[in-house]
């Protein structure tokens, strides 16, 4: 509701402005009235970093006359949580996840409570999981965020030429990071021939093997 006084009809504020968040900064409490007389503002009983309902002093210099105001401070500000956009989402089968990258904050400055089901996720099978990060501040505001986490398997590329036709002197094979099956392909390939090995060496997504090496006099 609009407020003025009989004394000083130029002192025309509206009570619904002085409702703040806690912690806001900058606030210029002289652009919330109308009014052609100095004023002197006392917001020292506020409390900015505490939700509550508090009083102010504005004094009309020119007529000598106290005004008490109203001043609530609210917290409807959910916290944030950040996940970093390189986190990482893709887990070996057994491997630890790890949550240290991701932050949370809150415009209160007060403790909040952070949880998540980190220990609920099964990191022991293959396949997509869900992350749920959960933060509620000290005013009870929540934030809930779902976080795809893919757990894979290990395999070891093991190529057996007893599989191949041989029709020419070298065979190129390709891979790729990741298969359907949610499998990862380890760094290394190995080449066999039955129970022998007869090559191995780092995999990148194409390479190309001579067949007349491991399979001396073969056309």
């Amino acid at each position: 509701a609009s407020c003025g006084s009989e004394e000083d009809p130029h002192l025309v504020y509206d009570e619904s402005d002085f409702v703040f968040e806690v912690n806001q900064e900058n606030v210029d409490l002289t652009a919330f009235f109308n009014d052609e007389h100095t004023l002197i503002i006392d917001s020292t009983n506020v409390d900015w970093d505490e939700v509550g309902e508090y009083t102010m002093i504005v004094t009309d210099v020119e007529i000598e006359e106290d005004y008490t105001i109203p001043v609530i401070i609210v917290d409807t500000i959910s916290p944030m949580i950040y996940v970093p956009e390189d986190f990482e989402q893709h887990y070996d089968i057994g491997a630890e996840l790890d949550t240290s990258s991701i932050t949370v904050t809150d415009n209160s400055g007060k403790n909040l409570t952070f949880t998540s089901n980190i220990y609920d996720i099964d990191m022991e099978s293959v396949g997509t999981k869900s992350l749920i990060l959960i933060a509620v501040d000290y005013s009870g505001n929540l934030k809930l965020v779902t976080q795809e986490i893919i757990v894979r398997k290990v395999i070891y590329p093991e190529i057996d030429i007893n599989t191949f036709t041989i029709t020419d002197q070298s065979v190129t094979v390709e891979f790729s990071e990741i298969d359907t099956a949610g499998y990862k392909v380890e760094s290394y390939y190995r080449i066999v021939k039955g129970y022998d090995v007869c090559q191995q060496g780092e995999l990148t997504d194409t390479f190309t093997f001579e067949v007349t090496e491991l399979i001396p006099n073969t056309t």
